[in-house]
C-alpha cells in the first residue's frame, strides 16, 4: 500500500489496483491486471506502474511490468523472461527521472537477481 496526496492505492496479490480517497471511498479500480502483482509506484502525473509475475505453462513464469494512465487506461505492458521452465519474478518497482526500474529474481538452477530499466513514456 502506498499513500500519495491523501489517496491510497491497494495492490492485492491478483486482480488489479484499487484507489481510495482518505475517507476510504473507492475512487477507481484498475482491474485489467490478471497477473500476480508484487509492487507498485505512482509518478508525479498520477500514472501507476505495477510489477509482478505472469505464469505461463510453456515458460514457467516471467516478470511483467505495466503502466496505467491516471484515468485507469493501460498505457503499456511488457514481460521479461527466458523460454523454458524458468521462474522469473518481479519484486520491486520505482519510477525516477523518466525511467522505470524493476528489481526481480530469475531461477532455474541458481537464484540470480536482476534489474530492468524502461523508459516511463509511452
Amino acid at each position: 500500500m502506498k499513500l500519495t496526496h491523501l489517496v491510497i492505492y491497494v495492490v492485492p496479490f491478483q486482480n488489479g489496483v484499487t484507489q481510495y480517497d482518505s475517507g476510504g471511498n473507492v475512487l477507481r479500480v484498475f482491474g485489467a491486471i490478471s497477473n500476480l502483482a508484487s509492487d507498485m509506484d505512482v509518478d508525479e502525473a498520477g500514472n501507476i506502474y505495477i510489477v509482478g509475475s505472469t505464469v505461463s505453462s510453456k515458460s514457467g513464469s516471467d516478470i511483467f511490468t505495466q503502466k496505467y494512465g491516471s484515468a485507469g487506461n493501460l498505457v503499456w505492458s511488457t514481460t521479461y523472461g527466458k523460454s523454458g521452465q524458468y521462474s522469473d519474478q518481479g519484486i520491486g518497482i520505482t519510477v525516477r527521472s523518466g525511467y522505470v526500474y524493476v528489481g526481480g529474481s530469475r531461477f532455474n538452477k541458481n537464484l540470480d537477481m536482476c534489474t530492468l530499466k524502461y523508459r516511463a513514456g509511452n
